[in-house]
């Protein structure tokens, strides 16, 4: 097995994929946290205001912008992990692989373990160019930034990490299990993207009770640390429950799956 992980990161660290996630990241991190400044005490629909000052100079004000960006985190994990599966099909190594390590589930299991890693990376340097975007923007709005500082900060931010790092897996297991299925990066990638952002985003806003059951709706909802329609522990709950299944099923399609079917 650790020798599949490290095969797998040598692919993972090519400058081209490594790199451009990375900067891929960098710019959604600086999107999600850039936009709670931008719309800080701009009141919505019956003079609401979403963004307060007060808000942002709370303990957890730190990590608002981090934690809104879980959800792309996701979408950017699912595209590099479908992708780096359903290519073993598209380019043929797959049966080569099998070849140097005929036990499929090792085989399997390796790789999603490389991935893991690969996301914290992505979840790490999100985390860092949130932080650092956040400083920036409070000080342009001269926001006291004194609680960020604090052991309430750092809790708050930790459990944030690992709730947006979760978030990110769940969404990376879905691209592993659409690559596999469908073994071809385009339609895993198009499909993945479709359901998650336009049909969940219509059956959640046509049914009521659907973020409930929805995956990518109960991911984001982890990522943020639960929301008004979902709670934390249940979306949390189901998300393992819904991932566990589904790493149960992507194992026996590629235990019992030939390679060239």
């Amino acid at each position: 097995m650790i020798r599949v992980f490290r095969a797998e990161w040598r692919k993972l660290r090519r400058p081209t994929l490594f790199i451009g996630t990375l900067l891929s990241i960098t710019a959604v991190s600086v999107l999600s946290s850039s936009v709670f400044f931008i719309v800080m005490d701009q009141p919505r629909r019956g003079n609401e205001v979403r963004v307060t000052k007060t808000i942002f100079e709370q303990a957890s004000g730190l990590t608002l912008g981090f934690g809104n960006a879980g959800s792309l985190l996701g979408v950017v994990a699912l595209c590099v992990f479908a992708a780096q599966i359903a290519q073993e099909y598209t380019l043929g190594t797959m049966r080569n692989l099998l070849v140097r390590q005929p036990r499929r589930i090792t085989l399997l299991v390796g790789k999603y373990f490389s991935m893991i890693s690969f996301a914290a990376v992505i979840v790490f340097v999100s985390a860092i160019v949130s932080i650092i975007t956040s400083y920036v923007g409070a000080n342009f709005k001269h926001l006291s930034t004194s609680l960020w500082s604090t052991p309430a900060a750092y809790h708050s931010l930790a459990l944030t990490f690992i709730n947006v790092l979760i978030a990110t897996l769940g969404y990376g297991t879905i691209g592993i299990f659409l690559g596999l299925l469908l073994r071809s990066p385009i339609s895993a990638i198009s499909i993945g993207l479709a359901w998650l952002l336009v049909v969940e985003g219509i059956m959640a806003a046509v049914f009521t009770g659907a973020r409930q059951w929805l995956p990518g709706q109960l991911l984001s909802a982890v990522a943020a640390g639960g929301n008004p329609e979902v709670s934390y522990s249940r979306a949390l709950l189901s998300s393992v429950v819904f991932l566990g299944a589904l790493l149960v099923i992507t194992g026996a399609i590629f235990s019992r799956r030939d390679v060239s079917a």
